[in-house]
């Protein structure tokens, strides 16, 4: 034990994380013998980035100790949406009120979490431009059927889109009867 290090950090390509911390280490992995091993034995600190990451790990007693030294921000939120976890999310939204980013829905392909948002928000609008990423043509269906048009403003993002979502934009292009090539 003389020559053990608490303070070292490691470097892995393995998770594409840099240099992390053991604790944050153990709050990613969510190892709690080991988070807890070095919290008792060490008094490691636990960061911001350690709370963030335990949301990625989803162990609750991490997180929860995590919670009593930190206050949870977007990062928390964005680690939950990338864990597929609709408890932490909902968690975050309702006790601490941190918004969803509808992109980061699209981005870990969150579906759950993006009927979330609307739930919480009502914003077809945005739903409607977002929902190709999804890739399901009866979920844009469901939104040009359940919301007003869009302004033009919204519909040249939509027209932007269509570079990488090609099938699911010509559905919606085509459910407004637009033509993006003619001039």
């Amino acid at each position: 034990m003389d020559e053990f290090d608490v303070n070292q950090c490691l470097s892995t390509y393995l998770f594409n994380l840099d240099k992390l911390s053991l604790l944050e280490l153990c709050s990613y992995l969510g190892s709690v013998n080991c988070f807890k091993f070095l919290r008792t034995k060490f008094n490691s600190d636990i960061t911001h980035h350690c709370l963030g990451l335990s949301f990625i790990g989803g162990n609750p007693d991490i997180i929860s100790e995590c919670l009593k030294k930190q206050k949870p921000n977007y990062r928390c939120m964005k680690y939950a949406i990338m864990s597929h976890n609709i408890d932490f999310v909902t968690y975050l939204i309702d006790v601490h009120n941190i918004k969803i980013d509808v992109r980061d829905c699209e981005y870990f392909n969150n579906l759950q979490v993006f009927f979330v948002y609307l739930d919480r928000t009502n914003d077809f609008t945005k739903c409607i431009i977002y929902s190709p990423a999804f890739n399901i043509p009866s979920v844009c269906e469901y939104f040009l059927s359940n919301s007003e048009h869009i302004n033009d403003e919204e519909f040249h993002f939509l027209s932007y889109r269509k570079i990488n979502y090609d099938i699911m934009t010509k559905l919606l292009l085509y459910f407004f009867k637009c033509d993006l090539f003619s001039d």
